[in-house]
């Protein structure tokens, strides 16, 4: 019991000097006005990425763990299922939102509709691309490849798949968001645990946040018609989920 809880406080305390450390340079940056709200935004992306880093390579110390990307089953099948997964994940994420809910109990339904804002701000860009450059990479090595593999030796499958998406979600500091990021931590980790595949992962994790980059919603009144199309796209959103996460199983192990 004691192992557990010195594992569990040692995995906050790398998230805390994560955050902590971020927290401080915000304080410290806006104290000196050097820059001006756009480069301050862009700095602390680009700090937050470097703290991540730092992070990965302090916690694989202490619980000397070394994580591997694993190229075996490297196929087009894999990549496929991968790249539709990640559609089907951002679906179900966008579903399990709080505001979905308000909206969809107010007859009115969030729509997807490509869009190109992001290149009209520098800030949001700069998000953007290390969204799909180096989160995957970096979030998927932490909380993955390191977490929840220190957490297996001491916790059985089921509470290490807990336990590391609950840590994957609380890092994203978005409360209304929380079991949308709680979700996909789910499924990531449940996937890295039936592979052990880190590229996959960051595969699912690039093509997910692609979507999440590019696509906006904009909220529709519910006509019979939509709300039937928006549930249809659910259910099938779920069936693949049942469907392909024991193919990836049987693809990784032949």
């Amino acid at each position: 019991m004691k192992e557990k809880v010195t594992i569990i406080s040692f995995v906050f305390l790398v998230l805390f000097l994560i955050q902590g450390t971020h927290f401080l340079l915000m304080l410290g940056v806006a104290e000196l006005g050097l820059l001006s709200y756009t480069e301050e935004g862009i700095f602390l992306l680009l700090a937050f990425q470097v703290l991540l880093f730092l992070g990965i390579l302090l916690s694989s110390k202490w619980f000397g763990v070394r994580p591997r990307l694993n190229f075996k089953s490297f196929s087009f099948r894999i990549i496929v299922l991968g790249l539709i997964l990640s559609l089907a994940l951002f679906f179900l994420q966008s579903a399990i939102e709080w505001e979905f809910l308000i909206l969809l109990a107010n007859s009115k339904l969030k729509f997807f509709e490509v869009s190109t804002g992001y290149l009209d701000d520098s800030y949001v860009l700069v998000g953007f691309v290390l969204s799909i450059l180096t989160a995957p990479i970096l979030e998927e090595i932490l909380y993955r490849g390191i977490i929840f593999s220190k957490l297996k030796e001491y916790f059985n499958l089921r509470i290490s798949i807990i336990l590391a998406s609950f840590f994957f979600a609380i890092m994203h500091l978005n409360l209304e968001g929380f079991f949308a990021y709680f979700f996909v931590g789910i499924v990531l980790t449940y996937l890295y645990s039936i592979t052990k595949l880190l590229w996959l992962n960051i595969l699912v994790h690039f093509i997910y946040n692609i979507l999440a980059g590019i696509l906006r919603t904009s909220i529709h009144t519910t006509s019979e018609t939509t709300f039937y199309m928006g549930v249809l796209t659910m259910v099938l959103s779920i069936l693949y989920l049942i469907w392909v996460l024991p193919r990836f199983e049987k693809y990784t192990n032949i």
